[in-house]
């Protein structure tokens, strides 16, 4: 203890400590205002991997039960947030008053403590982020919406204390070989006497991990045991080497097994990560493709089958998958189009034994092509290219658009998802909902505009259907733009309601019955009278112009020709409204999923 310590008094003990704690407070306070600054980003980056296992499953809405609880939530990850960014200042406050207390060997001990306590909690929290909570999350809502009847809606307020639970236990988890360091170093226990209480740890770490995870099957339980057992063989072997440090070269040959096992849990870890997180179908996607929209559906009949002949081209690569029983019935598949050229991109676990079977069937063989097993056959005409890349990913198109996708995949060709700020996009595109769709090009934002008009106003386009809602946000370069944009889209609707109204009109009926029926009694009338009455003439004209106004009548009353998906999209009773948010300009159409491929997909006279 030093000379400075051991003159002060209690009260100024007590002053110290509440100089401290103020700093230390006011730091927490300072943090929680920054991490306020991003608790969007915040909730959003923690729940990643639990809205993409509901986007897997079919659930993209998290609800929110009360009024006040989502400010709830975004002040806890605030504060949770604003203590991380504060810690070390913590810490150093909380250092700065103990230690002058201290004796030289209590020092080295609980400086190294402190500093390997927090790697260990983070390597913990890593790791159930990556690997535990994904596979967790997955299995739980299976598990759930297995059961008839049963409605699963997570509500914001579970799904954060969920995630956060389980990235304290497994941070807490992975503090087990410091908690044997210091018994060790303390001389508590020898690292004999942990060896021998090794089997009945086994049992324990079973029941912690039956206690620790919110289910009581076998897979979760065992996901948070197993590390709880190879953690506490990685602290017998830190025993070992506290317990021998005294002899020569004991340390050093502590050190090999330890650091063995170790690189194993590493290694375990990684491929785990890598096992789930095999490149997905979208990091094939080039930079500059015309337009993507993704599918994450059990079933895609009915987007199939009002599809026209104008989108068949579109849709062939479909429809071939869905012959061949190819289209999955969970993750997603991915259509990329350029031009009037499409192909397909699905994640499935038996992409390798589906080219097989396609090529036992139709006689062809499989080749190996750079880092693809190929399959070419033509169907109805038409050469077309199947391609498994790994053990999850098959691709099916044009040979021209397999191409370009495969100069992605080999980085000859930038890749869509290479742009942080486009990968962002994608990723939160992927969980909105079961139909999304992403064009940053003119050719195909003008698909989802009226006559293409004022797409070169538009820098990126997003779509996202839920709930049989299509919301369209149209990202304009500038307020002005998307005003501008916002207007002409007002002024087509109004004008496509007002030949709705022209077309439901009572007395636009009866004006053109009225017509029709003066046509024909002046006909009549000029044919009783003869070609010599001098008023013959006067009736045909009549006549005439009479049919003309009965026929101009009766195209207004008729329903709406246009073969423009866009105007048939919005016809009644579809409801439409448009809303601009800054340079931002809203869509938003009523939709049922039958024709969501009709409007991404459209290729209509609006078409270039």
């Amino acid at each position: 203890m030093s000379e400075v310590a051991a003159s002060m008094t209690f009260r100024e003990h007590l002053i110290e400590l509440r100089s401290r704690v103020f700093k230390a407070t006011v730091s927490v306070f300072v943090g929680f205002f920054v991490a306020w600054a991003w608790h969007i980003e915040l909730y959003a980056i923690l729940t990643a991997p639990l809205r993409d296992a509901m986007a897997a499953n079919n659930l993209f809405v998290i609800k929110a039960l009360a009024i006040t609880e989502s400010i709830e939530v975004y002040m806890k990850l605030s504060l949770i947030g604003g203590v991380f960014l504060a810690s070390p200042f913590v810490f150093w406050q909380i250092w700065a008053f103990i230690a002058p207390g201290l004796l030289g060997k209590e020092k080295k001990l609980i400086l190294p403590v402190v500093v390997a306590s927090v790697g260990c909690f983070s390597l913990g929290a890593l790791f159930c982020y990556l690997v535990a909570l994904p596979f967790m999350a997955d299995f739980l809502i299976k598990m759930t919406l297995e059961a008839p009847g049963l409605l699963l809606e997570p509500t914001i307020a579970g799904s954060v204390s969920f995630v956060l639970f389980l990235l304290v236990g497994f941070g807490v988890v992975f503090e087990l070989p410091l908690f044997m360091y210091v018994m060790s170093a303390l001389q508590m226990v020898t690292w004999r006497g942990f060896l021998g209480f090794y089997r009945y740890w086994v049992v324990i770490a079973f029941i912690i991990g039956a206690v620790l995870t919110p289910t009581p099957d076998p897979i979760n339980q065992t996901i948070m045991s197993a590390p709880l057992v190879i953690l506490y063989g990685v602290g017998v072997g830190v025993a070992w080497l506290v317990d021998n440090r005294g002899q020569p070269g004991a340390s050093k040959r502590a050190l090999v097994p330890i650091a063995i096992v170790l690189t194993l849990i590493a290694v375990a870890a990684l491929a785990l990560v890598l096992r789930q997180r095999e490149q997905p179908v979208i990091a094939d996607v080039p930079a500059d493709v015309q337009e993507l929209v993704g599918v994450r559906l059990q079933a895609a009949e009915n987007m199939l089958s009002v599809a026209d002949a104008k989108t068949a081209r579109l849709l062939a690569p479909i429809r071939l998958a869905r012959a061949h029983a190819w289209l999955p019935t969970d993750g997603q598949w991915l259509l990329v189009r350029n031009g009037d050229e499409a192909a397909l991109l699905m994640e499935t676990t038996t992409a390798q034994n589906k080219l097989d079977a396609l090529g036992k069937k139709l006689h062809a063989t499989v080749s190996q092509s750079g880092p693809a097993r190929t399959l070419t056959f033509v169907d109805a005409g038409v050469r077309w290219q199947v391609m498994a890349l790994g053990k999850r990913t098959l691709w099916l198109g044009r040979e021209s658009v397999l191409a370009q996708l495969m100069a992605v995949h080999t980085g000859k060709q930038p890749a869509l998802a290479a742009d942080a700020v486009m990968a962002e996009r994608l990723t939160a595109l992927q969980a909105s909902g079961p139909v999304w769709a992403l064009t940053a090009d003119p050719r195909g934002t003008a698909h989802w505009l009226p006559g293409g008009a004022l797409a070169q106003h538009v820098k990126l386009g997003v779509a996202a259907w839920n709930d049989k809602e299509l919301v369209l946000r149209l990202e304009c370069r500038g307020s002005d733009a998307a005003a501008s944009l916002r207007d002409r889209l007002e002024t087509w609707l109004a004008d496509i309601r007002q030949r709705d109204v022209q077309h439901d009109s009572a007395l636009t009926r009866r004006v053109g019955r009225l017509a029709a029926l003066l046509s024909q009694a002046w006909q009549i009338q000029a044919r009783n009278a003869g070609p010599t009455h001098p008023d013959t003439q006067q009736w045909a004209n009549l006549a005439r112009d009479a049919n003309a106004l009965s026929q101009e009548v009766g195209l207004a009353n008729a329903p709406t020709s246009s073969t423009d998906p866009l105007v048939q999209l919005v016809q009644p009773p579809t409801v439409s409204r448009v809303e601009l948010e800054g340079a931002v300009v809203i869509w938003r159409l009523q939709l049922d999923v039958a024709h969501m491929l009709g409007v991404l997909l459209a290729v209509g006279p609006s078409a270039p």
